[in-house]
């Protein structure tokens, strides 16, 4: 079973990903950068759905680093922050997706059941 880290702050968003998704995966998850990079050292995900706004460090902050912690491992981006700045920025710290706020919980769910 893929392991997948939902790294958002809002906890509301963190509860409807762990519910649509937790039949076929193994879910964590996260509300802050810190918290997240905590579960990384001993979970080590396949899949990271990371927000970009987070408070303290951002996801933009912490992309590379969880990269580096995981080299692996598919890091889709979550955010409502849609402009060719951010995307390209993010692409090239490693990235491997990017979802739009607000998005369709059950698009989201089959373009996680894409990542191979």
């Amino acid at each position: 079973m893929k392991k997948v880290l939902v790294v958002d702050d809002q906890l509301s968003i963190r509860k409807l990903i762990d519910e649509v998704l937790n039949d076929e995966y193994e879910i964590k998850t996260a509300g802050t950068a810190e918290e997240a990079i905590r579960i990384c050292a001993q979970y080590v995900p396949d899949i990271i759905l990371l927000d970009l706004g987070l408070p303290g460090r951002d996801g933009v902050d912490i992309l590379p680093l969880l990269k580096n912690m995981i080299p692996d491992c598919k890091i889709v981006i979550l955010s409502a922050i849609v402009n060719s700045f951010v995307l390209k920025k993010v692409f090239s710290l490693g990235a491997s997706g990017y979802i739009g706020k607000p998005f369709d919980i059950f698009k989201m769910k089959d373009f996680i059941d894409g990542i191979k």
